[in-house]
C-alpha cells in the first residue's frame, strides 16, 4: 500500500513526457522556417551587381599611377618676306594630332622666354697670350647680361692643346666667373675640333 503513490507519480511521467517531446520538434522546425524565410527576405533586399559596376579593387595587386610626360613642340612663325612673327597667342594656332585636337594645352610661351642652357668656350692657347685677360672680363660681362638666375644656366671650357671643363652647368654668375678665372693662358697652340668634339658629347 505504501508504494502506491510512487507508482502513480511513475505512471504520471510516463504520461506527460510524450507530450513535451511531441511539442519540441515541432517549435525546432518553426524556428528554422522563420529564420529561413528571414535570410531570403535580406537576400532579396540586398542589391544585386549590374554590368556597369565596377569590380571591387584588388587590395594584393600593387598599383602604380604616375603622370604622363607633356609633348613640347618649339616651332617659328614667319611671313611671307620671312620676317618673324611675334606676338601670337595660342588661340592663333590650330593643333591636330592623327586629326584630332588636344584635350587641353598646356602651356605656351614665345621663344624669348625659354630657359638657356649655354656653352661658354674660351681659348687659352699662346694665341691669346696677350689678351688673354681681356678675354676672361668680356667672357664674364656677357654671363652676367645673359643668364637670367634660377632659370638660364650655362658652363665654362677652356681649351688649348685640351680641352678642360672648369665649371659644370650652374646659373650662378659668381661661380661662372670663378671658372674663368680658373682658366690660364698656355704656352701651346690650340686644338679647336678636338674642342668643339669635347663639348658636343658634354
Amino acid at each position: 500500500m505504501k508504494l502506491l503513490p510512487i507508482t502513480s507519480l511513475l505512471v504520471g511521467l510516463a504520461l506527460f513526457l510524450p507530450t513535451i517531446w511531441a511539442h519540441e520538434p515541432a517549435q525546432s522546425g518553426a524556428t528554422m522556417v522563420a529564420s529561413a524565410q528571414a535570410a531570403q527576405s535580406q537576400n532579396a533586399a540586398a542589391p544585386s551587381p549590374g554590368p556597369d559596376t565596377p569590380p571591387a579593387p584588388d587590395k594584393s595587386v600593387f598599383t602604380l599611377r604616375t603622370a604622363a610626360n607633356e609633348i613640347h613642340l618649339v616651332f617659328t612663325v614667319t611671313d611671307k618676306q620671312g620676317h618673324y612673327i611675334k606676338d601670337l597667342t595660342k588661340n592663333d594656332f590650330k593643333i591636330l594630332d592623327d586629326k584630332k585636337p588636344p584635350e587641353e594645352i598646356l602651356g605656351f610661351s614665345s621663344e624669348t622666354d625659354l630657359p638657356l642652357q649655354v656653352g661658354l668656350l674660351i681659348d687659352a692657347s699662346e694665341s691669346v697670350t696677350s689678351r688673354f685677360k681681356f678675354e676672361q672680363e668680356a667672357a664674364i660681362e656677357f654671363l652676367k647680361e645673359t643668364i637670367r638666375p634660377k632659370y638660364d644656366q650655362a658652363f665654362v671650357i677652356g681649351f688649348d692643346l685640351t680641352p678642360k671643363v672648369t665649371q659644370d652647368f650652374t646659373g650662378d654668375t659668381e661661380k661662372l666667373s670663378v671658372g674663368i678665372h680658373m682658366l690660364r693662358a698656355a704656352s701651346r697652340p690650340s686644338t679647336m675640333l678636338s674642342t668643339m668634339r669635347a663639348e658636343t658629347s658634354y
